[in-house]
């Protein structure tokens, strides 16, 4: 029998169980029921994963349709792990939105090295889901769920740049 291996949605990397599982339920209220999430501990398992070495080395060979990142891991920051997938050619194309804790995020000078947005991790549940909706649907849209194509009053939390 052979087993097939479904492709991941969105990658999410963060290494604080409580706000992993504030991301992932926020991912599931604002995509459909057949969506994918894949959630990592930290940036050395997310470069091994994207990069398909060590136990990853068996994964599905297509990449994430999005990755969000925590900006401020221990050992191998989200800045880090930003910088090896926008070096590399295989993963330079990859959308990549960074979270945050900080309400005003230090934009950098824009060029091939930076994120595609940040996204702030809110006090307020609805606040954080209607800035996760308003990603999927800027960066994954095949996935959002129709009755959440509307606007949200949130949408100052969402801190996203031109791509």
């Amino acid at each position: 029998m052979t087993r097939t291996i479904r492709t991941i949605d969105a990658l999410l990397v963060e290494h604080r169980s409580i706000d992993a599982q504030v991301t992932l339920s926020a991912l599931r209220h604002a995509a459909t029921a057949d969506a994918r999430f894949l959630r990592l501990r930290d940036g050395n398992e997310a470069l091994r994963y994207l990069f398909a070495v060590g136990e990853f080395a068996r994964r599905s060979p297509a990449l994430p349709g999005l990755v969000l990142l925590d900006a401020e891991m221990p050992v191998v920051s989200g800045h880090c792990v930003l910088d090896v997938i926008r070096g590399h050619p295989a993963t330079s194309g990859m959308r990549v939105v960074l979270l945050t804790t900080d309400t005003r995020p230090r934009f950098q000078e824009q060029n091939e090295f930076s994120p595609d947005g940040y996204l702030m991790k809110a006090q307020d549940f609805d606040q954080y889901c209607a800035a996760m909706e308003l990603t999927l649907k800027r960066w994954l849209p095949r996935i959002l769920k129709e009755h959440h194509q509307r606007a949200w009053p949130a949408i100052q939390r969402l801190t996203l740049r031109s791509v």
